[in-house]
């Protein structure tokens, strides 16, 4: 896993966001959150982290996207005492699964006829309208296409190694953040997700 900070200015607050698969800091540098440094991870094709991070803030707001929610999970759970908030949006703890993420058909049949243009396609769906689509280009990832693809393999891999324990990558969000619109996770079966945490408040947009 890249960990890229944005703003680092010694602030004591930190603002760790989780992008999604194929994703890099491009579409997001822009942001410039109040007092706070700002970190982004992504490219899950390993789920090292350097978790010295978590010393250094006096408070972490975390902000999970699509895979990304499923990636802090993980991040979240080796932590010892986690000081902040966390927020998920558009994605679950279990990104292969029927019922809880991504029908894992949908899931293999992305991987096994991924190619350029399909990659293409998938961000054109991501965006939703043709001007957002446009806009999206415009700070679009700089990842190379074999990198992607080995992320996203990579996920599917680790997924499989974790099977009988899928709770490593799961965590007790505080928020979830759920679009009706959304094109890779079903709204329904983030919402049957993240009922199944009684505290969480979920907002369906």
């Amino acid at each position: 896993m890249i960990q890229k900070y944005i703003i680092k200015k010694n602030h004591p607050k930190l603002l760790l966001f989780f992008a999604g698969w194929a994703c890099d800091e491009t579409p997001f540098q822009s942001y410039n959150p109040t007092e706070m440094d700002y970190m982004i991870c992504y490219d899950y094709r390993t789920m090292d982290f350097d978790y010295t991070v978590f010393q250094q803030y006096e408070w972490i707001g975390v902000v999970a996207w699509s895979m990304g929610v499923w990636a802090a999970g993980y991040v979240l759970n080796k932590v010892n005492k986690f000081q902040g908030i966390s927020i998920a949006f558009n994605g679950t703890g279990r990104p292969y699964d029927n019922l809880y993420g991504i029908p894992e058909n949908i899931f293999t049949e992305t991987l096994k006829h991924l190619s350029p243009a399909n990659l293409q396609r998938f961000m054109r769906r991501i965006c939703g309208s043709g001007s957002a689509y446009r806009k999206f280009m415009e700070v679009t990832p700089r990842r190379n296409f074999t990198e992607v693809k080995d992320e996203l393999q990579a996920v599917l891999d680790t997924i499989h190694d974790h099977q009988n324990n899928p709770q490593e990558f799961e965590w007790n969000y505080h928020k979830a953040v759920l679009s009706k619109e959304d094109a890779i996770f079903p709204v329904n079966n983030m919402e049957r997700y993240f009922q199944l945490n009684k505290k969480i408040q979920i907002y369906i947009l």
